[in-house]
């Protein structure tokens, strides 16, 4: 990947984690809409989109930004890692 701002080698991998806390007294409005802004950033300035996680607490399942969710991404994350 290339980029005029990033001047790394090899494979680049981001994780993107946004919570809006719905229904809860600390609820915010943009965490998911920056998370996806950023991916759409990352993807313009040369990463690739399939070494991009991005975890939301408006998804199910792995990608639901849990703990053991969140971990097992960072783990994922630092496999090949040189």
């Amino acid at each position: 990947a290339t980029s005029k701002y990033f001047e790394a080698q090899g494979t680049w991998k981001a994780l993107l984690i946004g919570c809006n806390y719905y229904g809860s007294a600390a609820e915010l409005r943009n965490s998911i809409t920056d998370v996806e802004k950023m991916r759409k950033l990352l993807i313009s300035e040369g990463f690739d989109p399939l070494h991009i996680t991005v975890m939301t607490d408006d998804l199910n399942g792995y990608l639901r930004p849990t703990k053991p969710h969140v971990l097992r991404a960072c783990q994922q994350l630092s496999q090949g890692v040189r």
